[in-house]
Parts: structure tokens; C-alpha cells; sequence
């Protein structure tokens, strides 16, 4: 009996002196701030082989993670965006006789913009796939 209490005795000792680390995750940072401002963009229409040129500001929207694109497209709308850390993501959205969508990220003062439009203005006109690169 004596051997059985000596060895189980070293095995507390250890189990005893064992420390618990818990390591928790960070929480997702709300990078909406590096969207906002005013941007100079350059919109590039793989559609119609052709460039644009304009301003258009992003917003804050309602919701902390929220941001409206201002004069999009160039054609003086607002589209509402979703930000997710550096990436900018466009709902299927009607405005205006616009059906827009897409996606993005900003990159320190640069932002592209990956988008689609079909204009329900002009029904004989494809879809135009479009491409933003905006600066601050």
C-alpha cells in the first residue's frame, strides 16, 4: 500500500501546480472610418471598353457598419455599402432605374470598386461590368 501512495502523490503534486491560459480572440475592428471622405475616381467599363472620370463621396451610414457611396457611377446616386474590415460590399440594390452591385476594399487612400449596373432606363443596353479606383 505504501507504493501506491507514494507514486500517486507526485502525480497531485503535478496536476496541482498546472496554470490555465485563456486566449481569447480579438473582436473585429469597425474599419468604417477608412472609407469615408471624398474620393477622384477613375471608373473603367469592361463593357464599353471606355473610362470615366468623377468625384463621389463616401458617408456614414445609419448603422456602424454602414457607408453610402455618393454621386456613384457618376450619375448622382447614392448606394448604400456594408463594410467588413478593409472590404466594402455593395447589396443587390434598385435606385433610380438602377440595379446596382459589387464589391471592394480600401487600401490606405486607395479604394476599388468591383461593380455591375443594368439600366432599366435604356432596355436594349447590356449589362455594364464596371471597376473603380478612387483617391484621396
Amino acid at each position: 500500500m505504501k507504493k501506491l501512495l507514494l507514486i500517486s502523490i507526485p502525480i497531485l503534486l503535478i496536476l496541482s501546480s498546472c496554470e490555465v491560459v485563456v486566449v481569447e480572440e480579438p473582436i473585429p475592428q469597425n474599419n468604417r472610418a477608412l472609407f469615408l471622405g471624398t474620393f477622384d475616381v477613375e471608373e473603367y467599363s469592361s463593357t464599353y471598353d471606355d473610362f470615366t472620370y468623377y468625384y463621389m463621396r463616401v458617408v456614414r451610414g445609419e448603422y456602424s457598419n454602414e457607408v453610402f457611396l455618393t454621386n456613384f457611377y457618376g450619375a448622382d446616386i447614392d448606394v448604400l455599402a456594408e463594410i467588413d474590415g478593409n472590404y466594402l460590399y455593395i447589396p443587390d440594390q434598385r435606385i433610380n432605374g438602377y440595379r446596382i452591385e459589387g464589391n471592394g476594399r480600401v487600401n490606405g487612400d486607395k479604394l476599388t470598386i468591383n461593380f455591375s449596373v443594368e439600366d432599366y432606363y435604356n432596355h436594349n443596353t447590356p449589362i455594364n461590368y464596371c471597376e473603380i479606383i478612387g483617391w484621396r
